[in-house]
């Protein structure tokens, strides 16, 4: 037994998956904490905002995943050959060219602050600036996550995740504790980000200290991020859209209703998400190396779908048990339909793992799939909002197309070819 243990954790994916699966169960309590503090302290109707506040951050912060994802990626790559003068190069060249859409941003922000805000019917727009305020830092912490990642330090990825929920917890109790409400809660998103952009750059002391050589930009470097753009902005929308689309729709108590249920259903999501965070940069340094990726890929695969499953399992017979523990009685009118939400997560699960695959062997095509997907959802959502039965059905079949889609691709193209 001992020396199977061993030997399992020579293999990278799973000795990374460990470590980053502690530290997200951890991040993922410390986040159920957050919900619970906000969903009970605040109820439904101030709830609701704090919830499609936090999936338009979602929304705006898309770019932060797309950096994640290249720099993760290039960084592994680099990380390889042990190049760390190279990798310093990489971090500092992302950094200037994030100043950069940093002034974009902020000038965005000011011309479409009230826009948004009456869309989601909030109507202090300054939760809108102190949430882009806190976007603009966490974009910087999300370089440091993404060269942990990339060198597969997954420990001190994983304790950074954690403190970084942490600090969203006790940020958010102290405010309420105060009678800050629901402005003190907004406040602690930018508090949390300040935090965490310190805390993950420690870990990174030797990289920033090494000499520095930058790697050329080539042409397919800037290609392949443009589809790495299209991939993550549809699965940013597929994940967010819904809960923006009921605040709009729907009064403020039922919108604060649906905001528990999608949150619940992300549980589903929360279980999968150490695994592909670990499947990136594993799979792009075999793939630089000359080296199948399949074994990973089904590694992978396989863990998320029975992970994914068994959350689907528990939503099916103990709905209202969960709905319970994270909000209370109050929302015990959606434990009806969680199953669903959570079948929805399980589909948006396996297109996502496809994802990160693809980015890591460099099949780029089909990642606009993803975004073709998101378009058809968003329209179907304009049509179909009568319920939230009706609004999860079609989160389903979407998230079933995609998943179609990419199985498909997949098995026609990469396993025929082996």
């Amino acid at each position: 037994m001992r020396n199977l243990l061993q030997k399992l954790f020579k293999n990278n994916l799973v000795k990374g998956t460990s470590y980053v699966f502690i530290g997200s169960f951890a991040a993922n309590i410390f986040s159920y904490f957050f919900h619970l503090i906000t969903g009970r302290m605040l109820g439904p109707e101030q709830y609701a905002i704090i919830a499609s506040l936090l999936s338009l951050s979602y929304v705006f912060g898309f770019p932060a995943v797309i950096i994640s994802t290249v720099l993760t990626r290039k960084v592994a790559e680099l990380a390889a050959h042990n190049n760390k003068a190279a990798i310093h190069g990489v971090i500092r060249t992302v950094m200037k060219f994030l100043l950069w859409f940093i002034v974009g941003f902020i000038v965005l922000l000011i011309l479409f602050k009230q826009l948004v805000a009456d869309f989601l019917h909030i109507q202090d727009t300054h939760f809108i600036v102190i949430l882009g305020l806190s976007l603009i830092i966490s974009y910087v912490s999300t370089i440091g996550f993404a060269a942990l990642q990339g060198m597969l330090r997954f420990l001190s990825y994983a304790i950074v995740n954690s403190l970084s929920n942490a600090f969203k917890d006790l940020f958010a109790l102290v405010a309420l504790v105060l009678g800050l409400g629901t402005s003190g809660v907004v406040w602690s998103f930018l508090a949390t980000s300040i935090a965490t952009t310190v805390a993950v750059f420690i870990p990174l002391k030797d990289i920033l200290k090494a000499p520095v050589t930058y790697p050329s930009i080539r042409g397919k470097s800037i290609r392949s991020t443009l589809w790495v753009t299209i991939a993550f902005f549809g699965m940013g929308l597929m994940i967010n859209v819904d809960v923006l689309m009921v605040k709009h729709y729907f009064d403020a108590y039922e919108a604060g209703l649906y905001a528990a249920l999608a949150t619940t259903g992300k549980i589903v999501l929360f279980v999968s998400s150490p695994i592909v965070a670990v499947l990136l940069p594993v799979a792009t340094q075999k793939n630089a190396r000359g080296h199948s990726t399949i074994r990973e890929l089904a590694v992978a695969m396989s863990v998320i779908v029975m992970l994914s499953v068994s959350a689907v399992g528990v939503f099916a017979l103990l709905p209202r048990l969960v709905i319970y523990l994270l909000y209370g009685e109050a929302y015990y009118s959606m434990s009806r339909v969680l199953w669903l939400m959570g079948v929805y997560f399980l589909f948006y699960n396996i297109s996502n793992t496809f994802i990160y695959y693809f980015i890591s062997i460099k099949r780029y095509r089909v990642l606009l799939a993803a975004l073709v997907v998101s378009i058809l959802q968003v329209g179907l959502l304009f049509i179909f909002h009568e319920s939230f039965t009706q609004i999860v059905l079609v989160l389903v079949a979407t998230a079933l197309l995609l998943s179609f889609i990419f199985i498909y691709y997949y098995v026609s193209r990469e396993i025929r070819k082996k």
